[in-house]
């Protein structure tokens, strides 16, 4: 039985890196693995989570692994990459360059700008492993001169069985259900995912093509409170589709 850490800054509900920790978790101890997960901050109830204050004391062997997700720029991270004297695998998600929170969030910015340059070190730290989450970020670590003997593309996990064995919220479908096209929009409500360009997409198909239709935003971040989120209420008010566009928030699984 192998000791294994898998180690991220934070571990919260709708995130897509948060959701690849815990397939990867489970894939790892239905293989009879010792597999714990260690972060700085959480939002979830899980018997195998534990503060990265523990990480030192869990992983004793140079036969135990560390598999750090690295999605943005995070010090303790990359210490535990240098000090810890096991096998160590980075799952790189990629960082988001941060011109894009320009304007919008200076804490972002400077996350993604920290995490830019910590790539380049931890590509110095002669790790086992780089697991990409697709074959772009894999070409740029190999670029930024990762070993590709030691590089591969593995898929994140999904959670695609358990979501289609919810029952669907019954309220939710009948409003929604009243012959209008219905164009959704998931994933958080943030400047890279392009959500200004959608809205102005949308208008021109709901102008031009199809008025009886409504754009769905559902995501975390889009209630109004962002200078980002404020900046998509503006567009929608100025192109007339306050009636169109509904900004839904985060919502359960059902819904």
């Amino acid at each position: 039985m192998t000791r294994i850490a898998i180690l991220s800054p934070s571990l919260t509900t709708a995130d897509a890196v948060s959701n690849d920790v815990m397939g990867e978790f489970d894939v790892l101890s239905r293989q009879g693995h010792d597999v714990r997960l260690f972060c700085e901050t959480h939002s979830l109830n899980h018997p195998q989570l534990f503060d990265v204050a523990h990480l030192a004391k869990f992983l004793k062997n140079s036969d135990d692994i560390l598999i750090y997700h690295f999605s943005r720029g995070w010090n303790p991270g990359l210490e535990f990459i240098r000090e810890l004297h096991c096998r160590r695998v980075i799952r790189y998600h990629n960082i988001t360059p941060p011109e894009f929170f320009v304007r919008f969030s200076r804490t972002d910015q400077e996350i993604c700008e920290a995490g830019r340059r910590e790539v380049v070190e931890l590509l110095t730290a002669d790790c086992d492993l780089f697991l990409s989450a697709s074959a772009f970020s894999m070409r740029e670590l190999i670029a930024m001169g990762a070993d590709v003997s030691r590089s591969l593309v593995v898929p994140p996990f999904h959670h695609i069985d358990r979501l289609s064995k919810i029952t669907a919220d019954a309220r939710t479908l009948q409003k929604y259900s009243d012959g209008a096209a219905n164009v959704l929009s998931v994933g958080r409500v943030v400047p890279h995912k392009g959500l200004h360009q959608l809205i102005a997409m949308f208008a021109r198909y709901y102008y031009d093509y199809n008025r009886k239709s409504r754009l769905l935003i559902v995501g975390k971040g889009g209630e109004g409170l962002s200078d980002y989120s404020k900046l998509l209420h503006r567009a929608v008010h100025k192109l007339r589709l306050d009636k169109a566009v509904v900004f839904m928030g985060g919502v359960s699984d059902e819904v």
